[in-house]
């Protein structure tokens, strides 16, 4: 029996219409009503296995890649869609639909499959894994003007990071803050124009995880001063560490600790989580050392005021 794996592409996906043995195509209706494949879009099937493999970001764009092949030739990859081709970090789910740039035509059109949205057209598109796809700054003003302020400060500090830390794979483009007013000033005024500006304002490159961001616009909130991020403290042991954030007038730094930095390969950088969770140790004991008040918290704290309050008062910070 001829197996089908020989009718799925390169990214793992198999489309109804290619399958034309009548025998193959039989059989993948019976495979996937015993739910050995998924369908993620109209006449595009994926194996199960290879869907449970995948982690969201990579799951959104194989979504991307099932429907982007039946875009009109004037519709470009854009918005939520576009932030997931050039990885950039979400704080919310990706959308259902693949959101996507076109000319106007008398409003918006959109299918089951695709959000389109109208607008002026970008003329510095790029491709990216075989997709149009909007530059960085567009994408980064997009999002600006239609998520909420926590959604779109996190791609923006993402976005303005890429000049010191670019993707392997990606084009090797990295917005500044100017670069990203002058995309909104590019763009025809509309809905969302003052939402954007004050995102492209807060924007700081230096924000190194999502985390990081929404803590940062949560002190903002809170009226407290404005700390320095990623300042480098120098223990006695000779050794250095970046706090996330610093005060030096009150000689205290505090960190966002997500589980990332202990469950996500890419950060432990070939250690054991057991290996972190010590190497951690060392580190805030080194710091407490040189510093009057340190302190860290999660995710539930980032983004509830009152909490991190608490938690920064209790590591002796004032305001």
């Amino acid at each position: 029996m001829r197996t089908l794996d020989g009718y799925r592409s390169p990214t793992g996906l198999i489309r109804i219409a290619q399958v034309d043995d009548l025998g193959d195509r039989s059989r993948l209706y019976r495979e996937l009503a015993a739910g050995a494949y998924r369908r993620i879009a109209r006449g595009v099937l994926v194996p199960e296995s290879h869907w449970a493999a995948l982690d969201p970001d990579a799951r959104h764009r194989l979504l991307i890649a099932a429907v982007a092949e039946r875009m009109p030739g004037d519709e470009v990859v854009a918005h939520l869609s576009a932030a997931a081709l050039w990885r950039l970090p979400t704080l919310d789910p990706w959308p259902d639909r693949v959101q996507t740039l076109g000319p106007a035509i008398g409003g918006g059109r959109g299918t089951t499959e695709r959000l389109r949205r109208t607008g002026a057209p970008d003329d510095q598109v790029v491709v990216i894994d075989g997709f149009p796809v909007t530059s960085l700054a567009r994408t980064v003003v997009d999002i600006s003007r239609t998520e909420s302020l926590e959604s779109a400060l996190v791609v923006a500090d993402a976005a303005l990071r890429r000049s010191a830390h670019p993707v392997a794979g990606l084009p090797r483009t990295a917005p500044t803050r100017a670069d990203l007013e002058r995309e909104l000033a590019r763009v025809p005024r509309f809905h969302g124009e003052r939402r954007a500006a004050r995102v492209i304002a807060l924007a700081d490159g230096r924000a190194q995880l999502p985390g990081e961001t929404l803590s940062r616009l949560t002190m903002m909130r809170l009226g407290v001063p404005e700390p320095v991020l990623q300042h480098r403290v120098f223990a006695t042991s000779g050794r250095y560490y970046d706090l996330d954030f610093y005060w030096p007038e009150q000689n205290i730094g505090a960190e966002f600790d997500g589980k990332v930095k202990y469950l996500d390969p890419r950060y432990r950088t070939g250690r054991t989580a057991e290996q972190v969770v010590y190497d951690e140790k060392v580190r805030e004991d080194e710091l407490r050392l040189e510093l009057d008040g340190f302190g860290r918290w999660d995710w539930t704290v980032a983004r509830t005021p009152h909490l991190l309050a608490e938690r920064l008062r209790l590591i002796g910070l004032r305001w």
